[in-house]
């Protein structure tokens, strides 16, 4: 595979997009406040990770790699660690906490470079958003700004003083991109693998 056939690969893996539960928690920002806050992410990021979150992130590559190996050790590592971030969790609903800041469990689309999801508050095109989304089952959390790019009203009944709101992720770190892209591709993975026991037992 030459360096073009990668730059392609990575690309389609960016572009990638799968449904998902997580739990969100999004704040609308002012111009100013995106400025101050992207900052931020920048020295987090450049500062000592945190330890449960890089803990995480390294459990996680190390179940990839022994999954190779042998499937059955490494799901029973990924299986453990999901009973702990269960166990850890003791508020796993959450619930709006004011205008333009809202977190909950919700149903979205994602992919490596943006989200969309049912939002109960109206958005402008163009404004920045501060995402902190969390993967589950692990509980990894990707933090990042993200750009308005659509907020269409739901015609749905069920869906009143709704709207379809779509992001797109601005400036993801690099592990962070390679983190989420790990989760989907897992994801997918465990859809298709529902799929085929579902086709065998309606045999």
């Amino acid at each position: 595979m030459n360096h073009k056939d990668i730059a392609d690969d990575r690309e389609r893996r960016r572009y990638f997009r799968i449904e998902d539960t997580v739990i969100i928690h999004y704040e609308v920002l002012s111009e100013e406040e995106a400025v101050q806050k992207e900052a931020e992410l920048k020295q987090i990021n450049l500062k000592i990770p945190d330890r449960l979150r890089d803990t995480e992130r390294e459990l996680q590559l190390l179940i990839d790699k022994l999954r190779v190996q042998n499937p059955h050790f490494a799901s029973a590592i990924e299986l453990l660690n999901v009973k702990f971030n269960v166990l850890k969790q003791s508020q796993p609903e959450r619930f709006v906490r004011g205008h333009g800041i809202e977190e909950s469990v919700k149903e979205v689309s994602i992919s490596a470079c943006g989200i969309a999801f049912v939002s109960e508050t109206h958005l402008k095109l163009g404004h920045m958003v501060f995402l902190d989304i969390t993967l589950l089952p692990t509980d990894v959390h990707i933090m990042t700004l993200a750009t308005v790019v659509a907020c269409d009203t739901l015609t749905d009944e069920k869906s009143v003083n709704s709207w379809a709101l779509r992001l797109d992720f601005h400036n993801l770190p690099p592990d962070d991109e390679e983190m989420l892209v790990q989760h989907i591709v897992k994801r997918q993975g465990r859809l298709i693998q529902a799929e085929k026991r579902t086709r065998s037992d309606d045999r």
